[in-house]
């Protein structure tokens, strides 16, 4: 049998790590250096203040959002940072709806409109089947006819991992050379070209396993035992011959072929949490099969 690598890093694709780098005050430094290399050119923040996670709805009948990192600058703006690693049904319209919800947050009674602008960043482990693969996506409120800009509020960027530079010598900016740790820094031991580069040690101090609380090791450790399970759901559901393609036909109505892969991982002992992220459907349609 094949001996497993022993891993130094965390795997900053995990819903526990990316929050511990990105969304946590400890860390607000990498959260800015990311985003400072992400719009070099347009702004430079100099400050952060992070924002509760958990948006609540205004009545007992709404749903409520929480974020991975959600935060404001110095001159409060507001950045929204998500990682998916697998699509989902609706994820266009559940990623449109996180954007607004910076928008509306922001209107208390007797506001006046006045809005501070919103950028919601999302970083994916899939291409989306309608757009050009392998390239980052940045949508705002533009006319269709003119090009011109309606309102800067509104800003969406989806930066699919296939985006990424295959090799660390690549990379030629800072933001090539952030997303490559975030994709790729789990499979790096302190001899890796970037490692040794000496220009990322407070990403590499941050992400190494040994030096994490043990709260948060606890709590990364059985958020990727869930990672893996999930990636393994979703390799089964490539072995039936299900595309990328029938997920998003899925997500326009086609319920039958997932419902019966659910069933199918079920049986195999799958748990209802990774069958949901594999599928898309809930717990309770899923307890209902």
């Amino acid at each position: 049998m094949k001996k497993k690598r022993k891993e130094y890093f965390m795997n900053l694709r995990n819903d526990v790590a990316f929050k511990i780098i990105f969304g946590t005050p400890a860390h607000a430094e990498l959260l800015m250096r990311f985003l400072n290399s992400m719009f070099s050119g347009e702004k430079t923040i100099t400050k952060v203040e992070f924002k509760n996670k958990e948006v609540l709805p205004p009545d007992k009948d709404g749903k409520r959002m929480v974020y991975d990192v959600y935060c404001t600058n110095q001159r409060n703006e507001y950045f929204i940072l998500e990682m998916q690693n697998v699509y989902e049904p609706y994820f266009e319209n559940r990623a449109l709806l996180y954007a607004l919800k910076g928008l509306t947050e922001q209107v208390k009674k007797g506001h006046n409109y006045y809005l501070d602008p919103v950028f919601a960043i999302f970083l994916t482990n899939f291409d989306f089947e309608h757009l050009k693969k392998g390239i980052s996506h940045d949508f705002g409120l533009i006319d269709r006819n003119t090009r011109e800009e309606f309102t800067n509020l509104l800003n969406m960027r989806f930066i699919p991992m296939s985006s990424v530079k295959k090799t660390w010598n690549d990379c030629r900016t800072s933001y090539d050379k952030i997303l490559f740790l975030i994709k790729n820094i789990h499979k790096m031991d302190k001899n890796s070209d970037a490692y040794r580069s000496r220009e990322y040690d407070d990403f590499f101090d941050a992400a190494e396993l040994d030096n994490l609380a043990e709260e948060d090791f606890v709590a990364y450790s059985q958020s990727y035992a869930k990672m893996e399970e999930t990636e393994r759901a979703m390799e089964y559901m490539c072995s039936q011959s299900f595309s990328k393609g029938e997920a998003v036909g899925f997500a326009k109505g086609e319920f039958e072929g997932f419902r019966k892969t659910a069933i199918k991982l079920k049986d195999l002992g799958f748990d209802t949490a990774t069958i949901a992220d594999a599928t898309g459907l809930t717990p309770e349609e899923i307890n209902q099969l």
